[in-house]
């Protein structure tokens, strides 16, 4: 397990905005978020190559667009 983008706190592990992100349009191609402006995307580049996912990084391209 890679822990890039993982907080820990307290005990207990909590993912961040990013990698919560990434995690989801990685298992699910099609989600749909409401909104999207509290992402840090800066972050989520090198983030998504711990995937390595080609389609994954298109997706998080896409994303990024309909966000701006």
């Amino acid at each position: 397990a890679n822990n890039q983008g993982i907080i820990s706190k307290n005990g207990y592990s909590q993912a961040s905005k990013e990698r919560a992100l990434l995690d989801m349009i990685y298992l699910f191609k099609n989600y749909h978020f409401d909104n999207l402006r509290n992402i840090d995307w800066e972050k989520c580049a090198p983030l998504a190559k711990i995937y390595k996912n080609k389609q994954l990084e298109i997706r998080l391209k896409k994303y990024q667009q309909y966000a701006q």
